[in-house]
């Protein structure tokens, strides 16, 4: 999925797949939380702070991402800082895309995907953009 990604989006997308980061606080990040390889911030729900090693991949992502003057870590193609909306309005024909190239498509989604698989690359799970309250466990929709 992340091969078929636009460059802008990855760092964002490998935030939320390899940390299990929500969309708001992948995209939130200052560009200071990011040095050496590792991350340092807090949670937007809670305020609770967290701290990772980036994972080789993640570090390559980041490492390689495209150059911007946003005060974000990441930063949409016009190298201003991203919204919620704005990504999921990016998102969106990427994951369509991916909907007509891939037989398991259907449970892509932009929202976490290692909350709801792991952190392994690739194993997206989870619903369509029309409601993200919803998880996809194996076959079966359940509410969070």
């Amino acid at each position: 999925m992340l091969q078929d990604a636009p460059a802008h989006m990855l760092p964002a997308l490998g935030l939320m797949m390899f940390m299990a980061l929500a969309p708001k606080d992948a995209l939130v990040l200052p560009k200071g939380s990011y040095k050496d390889g590792e991350i340092g911030t807090r949670r937007s729900k809670t305020g609770e702070p967290v701290f990772w090693e980036c994972p080789a991949p993640l570090k390559a992502i980041l490492d390689q991402a495209p150059a911007h003057d946003a005060i974000t870590l990441c930063a949409n193609s016009d190298g201003k800082p991203w919204t919620v909306s704005g990504f999921r309005a990016s998102w969106r024909p990427l994951k369509l895309r991916l909907e007509l190239a891939r037989a398991d498509a259907r449970r892509r989604h932009w929202h976490g995907p290692a909350r709801y698989c792991g952190a392994a690359e690739g194993a997206w799970r989870a619903l369509n953009d029309a409601n993200t309250n919803w998880i996809v466990d194996g076959d079966r929709p359940q509410r969070r």
